[in-house]
């Protein structure tokens, strides 16, 4: 007896070879809003509001889109859902209630534009929940520490709340693979680093040999692993060998540079990233697990009820995707 009925589809607007290739970074890049669209005026306004959306949208995630000569658009966009609450307080805050409000302007702008250029804009636009993401990477380390010796528990380990802080753990896990794909384009490449396995790539323009002296450096420096992601993401902007993914700042956003707060910390960084790796490990697993439901076959003589038939799906599947190699082991 064979499980499915009919054969089950991949969304055609993933490419056949998700499941082959590791994901390769070609920017990346943490930025404050007021200074990339040039305002200076900070007002909780309408217009205000309106106004550095449509310069983000327009002028970062579609600078081509009245350029007939230039079609590339993003296939996917991520937007992280906003938390109301932080730090386990009972009030909701002016900051986060502006973030929430940019997140939805931002959404319903998107799919707008999406809804009246359908025949031009094909792109995916997603709400990601950051405790789905959270969750995974927490399990992710549960089940690969050994490889993570580096991580020790002084570093994630909430005494309060007596289990890992998420954040902390996130922040660790981006900075050792990028400490693992600095060192192992080094010349001076040692055994440690060759071991740990980094489910992405960086863009060869990210990674020229005559940068590795000042990512050294960086890497050597007595500062958090937060701060030091955030200079490391930076430094490869500015040397960025592709000028046509360099995020460069006009006179005018320079100027704001000096009186618009930005935070030197890279967990905003860290998450933009492991949003986007989790969001690719979803898709590879929908597909492998359409693949394996097409291919499986069971005894008709077994007579298994749903529960134990779940089981054996689930054990399977599991088996199925190490012998893919999708996940660590």
């Amino acid at each position: 007896m064979q499980v499915n009925t009919k054969t089950l589809h991949a969304d055609s607007s993933i490419r056949a070879d998700l499941t082959m290739h590791k994901p390769t970074v070609y920017q990346w890049y943490k930025m404050n809003l007021n200074q990339f669209t040039s305002n200076e005026s900070f007002d909780f306004t309408p217009e205000n509001y309106s106004y550095m959306i449509n310069k983000l949208i327009f002028e970062l995630i579609f600078p081509n889109l009245g350029n007939s000569t230039k079609k590339e658009t993003p296939d996917i966009i991520l937007i992280e859902r906003q938390r109301f609450r932080t730090m386990g307080s009972h009030n909701i805050f002016e900051h986060i209630l502006k973030s929430n409000i940019l997140e939805n302007m931002l959404y319903s702008s998107l799919n707008t534009l999406k809804l009246i250029n359908h025949h031009n804009l094909k792109f995916q636009l997603i709400s990601v929940n950051p405790q789905v993401m959270s969750s995974y990477w927490v399990n992710y380390y549960e089940n690969n520490k050994n490889n993570y010796k580096s991580i020790t528990e002084n570093k994630i380990f909430d005494k309060k709340k007596n289990e890992i802080d998420s954040k902390q753990l996130r922040i660790q896990l981006v900075y050792n693979w990028l400490d693992n794909i600095f060192s192992n384009n080094n010349i001076n490449k040692t055994k440690e680093s060759k071991k740990l396995y980094t489910p992405f790539n960086l863009s060869s323009d990210l990674l020229s040999d005559d940068k590795n002296d000042e990512l050294d450096k960086i890497l050597k420096l007595k500062k958090n692993e937060s701060k030091k992601i955030y200079e490391l993401i930076n430094l490869m902007n500015d040397l960025n060998l592709n000028n046509d993914l360099k995020i460069t700042l006009n006179e005018n956003q320079s100027d704001l540079l000096n009186s618009v707060e930005i935070n030197p910390k890279g967990d905003d960084l860290s998450d933009s990233l492991l949003h986007g790796l989790n969001w690719l490990i979803f898709e590879k697993n929908k597909i492998n697990l359409i693949n394996f439901i097409n291919n499986y076959k069971i005894n008709s003589d077994d007579n298994l009820n749903n529960k134990q038939l779940k089981l054996i799906l689930t054990e399977d599947f599991k088996n199925y995707l190490n012998s893919l190699k999708i996940i660590e082991s």
